[in-house]
Order: structure tokens, then C-alpha cells, then sequence
């Protein structure tokens, strides 16, 4: 993101107090790294990193994502953004946040240098097999 979009983001997240990112499945939510690197508590789904990174009512909370009837159950969103909005260490949450995504980021750079050996081992597993070594 570039120019007016970048700086409306930022704007954002500066000014947010609460980040809320819900996923039936995703590996890895970075809106959530995002939104923890400006000190914003999140609430998140149990998907992907965000068991890692969420430690409830520490820097956020993780809720469980339930249809009824067609329709999603926000009730249990909603007592997070409560109890979120009415903490009395609210500023440590933001703290909390800020600590988490120093931890997430190095998970993920770790996880990245995994999957770039694993698919290297994968490559040279094939050559191996196919006798192609050029």
C-alpha cells in the first residue's frame, strides 16, 4: 500500500482500541501482527498463529467462531469488546500487544526459514529421484 491508503491505515490503527480479526481458517493473520505492533488488543478467532500470539485477557482474546441458524454468534465478540474496553490495565494490554508481536514476527521469520528448507529438501528429494542434478 502506498501514498493516501498506507497513511489512512496508519491513521487507524493509531487511533483504534481494539482489533477484532475473525477467520474460519487462515495460517497466518498479519492484520493481527499489524494491529498488535501499534499496542491494539486483539480479538481473534482460534485459527492460524493467533493461539500463539493471543494470550487471553493479557493482549487481547481469542473467541470461538459458532453458526446458529445460519448466522454467526457475535455475542461472545461482543463481551470480549467489553471487557477489553473496561479493563482497568487497559495500557498493559497495549503493552502486552506490543511484546506479542515482537515474539510473533520472530515465530514467523522461523517458520519462513522452515518452509524455504523444507521446499529446498523437497527440490533436491526430487532431482535425487529423477537422477536430475543439472
Amino acid at each position: 500500500m502506498k501514498g493516501r491508503a498506507q497513511e489512512g491505515r496508519f491513521f487507524l490503527c493509531f487511533n483504534a482500541h481494539v482489533g477484532v480479526t475473525l477467520s474460519w481458517h487462515e495460517e497466518g493473520p498479519l492484520v493481527a501482527l499489524e494491529m498488535m505492533q501499534h499496542g491494539i488488543p486483539v480479538i481473534g478467532s482460534r485459527t492460524g498463529i493467533l493461539p500463539e500470539l493471543i494470550e487471553d485477557g493479557k493482549n487481547g482474546y481469542l473467541v470461538d467462531l459458532v453458526w446458529r441458524q445460519n448466522d454467526f454468534n457475535i455475542q461472545p465478540v461482543v463481551q470480549k469488546l467489553e471487557a477489553i474496553l473496561s479493563a482497568p490495565d487497559y495500557m498493559q494490554m497495549r503493552q502486552h500487544a506490543i511484546e506479542s508481536a515482537i515474539r510473533g514476527q520472530e515465530r514467523c521469520e522461523v517458520k519462513k526459514v522452515r518452509r524455504s528448507l523444507c521446499n529446498r529438501q523437497k527440490l533436491l528429494a526430487k532431482k535425487i529421484a529423477t537422477k536430475n542434478f543439472a
